[in-house]
């Protein structure tokens, strides 16, 4: 009868068992940690086109008002046109005008001159497949500036 000391049967599937799930986090972190940073570019794209769309020249009245009394939906439809086609998540959450912030408020652009400084601030809480119940949702925020032309 053979020693269990030198049975070897079954270390393989034992060795497995202990690295697998270590390889699997390493490889599947790696895939998501990379669509993390994926969308946190895209944010900030997205919060560029939005202060771009905001900071061209706007139709005026001669008696110098805007024409245009609708510009935060516009900026802000703008940047979710954006998030919505090339953001890269798992989940059917909706990207809404809660998560875009225009500086200054839209009462205070009314008398913007050319040179003056528009930002557009963008959130997005990010849900991980795999590693959320290590790391949990993370907010992702990205802004832009453009000078108003």
């Amino acid at each position: 009868m053979k020693s269990l000391k030198n049975n070897q049967k079954g270390t393989t599937a034992v060795e497995l068992a202990l690295v697998l799930p270590v390889l699997l986090t390493l490889i599947f972190g790696m895939i998501e940690l990379s669509l993390f940073f994926f969308n946190k570019h895209i944010l900030a794209n997205a919060a560029g086109e939005g202060a771009r769309a905001g900071s061209i020249i706007r139709a005026v009245e001669k008696d110098g008002s805007i024409v245009s009394s609708d510009e935060d939906k516009r900026i802000k439809d703008k940047v979710k046109l954006y998030a919505k086609g090339h953001l890269v998540t798992f989940d059917n959450e909706v990207f809404d005008d809660d998560n875009i912030a225009i500086f200054p408020p839209a009462p205070d652009r009314d008398t913007f001159f050319f040179g003056d400084d528009l930002e557009v601030k963008v959130e997005y809480e990010y849900k991980f497949l795999y590693l959320d119940p290590l790391l949990g949702p993370i907010t992702i925020k990205a802004s832009a500036n453009m000078r108003m032309e």
